[in-house]
């Protein structure tokens, strides 16, 4: 899936991947898009059965905690360790009161990637065959968001709020990958 909004450079790792465009990148969205590649007629071979497997949101807008320590001259600048390139410009907007940040075009990674994958087989079996989950892995790119204080209470906030959803913690030592 991708949004207008969306770079032009932004493309499926996969071979041959549905790519869809959407107005938002929510929910519903998510649920309708797939309901309609389930739903394209495909031949698949006898015995199989059409399914997804992986959505990945690689382009992410994330809210910036604390903008007015981090703004500078009306600027957003950070330090891409991964690709040693220092003081990076990264685009912004303003929305609801918040600052959105999202990735500049060179290579720095996004704030945030999410992928949700099915899965088969489990160590949580409920009966004698394995069950099918869905689960969603939260890869935090930015340090806005790792170290103590409002950006990492505004994460924990995010993962509080899954875990009310009933999701639960796939791995408690990263507590990034929920089922």
């Amino acid at each position: 899936m991708k949004t207008s909004q969306s770079p032009p450079d932004a493309c499926s790792p996969y071979v041959d991947p549905q790519v869809v465009e959407v107005a938002a990148l929510d929910e519903r969205s998510m649920l309708a898009v797939v309901d309609r590649v389930l739903d394209d007629p495909c031949e698949a071979p006898e015995g199989k059965r059409l399914a997804w497997e992986e959505m990945l949101v690689a382009h992410t807008w994330a809210r910036l905690p604390g903008p007015d320590r981090h703004i500078e001259n009306n600027e957003l600048r950070i330090d891409d360790h991964d690709n040693k390139v220092r003081r990076v410009l990264v685009p912004y907007e303003r929305a609801d009161g918040s600052i959105w940040v999202t990735v500049p075009e060179t290579s720095v990674w996004y704030p945030f990637l999410l992928r949700v994958n099915k899965s088969f087989g489990t160590g949580y079996s409920d009966g004698l065959e394995y069950d099918e989950f869905i689960e969603m892995t939260i890869d935090v790119n930015w340090s806005f968001w790792w170290h103590p204080g409002q950006g990492r209470a505004m994460l924990d906030q995010a993962v509080d709020r899954l875990l009310q959803q009933g999701w639960r913690h796939a791995n408690l030592q990263s507590k990034s990958r929920f089922e």
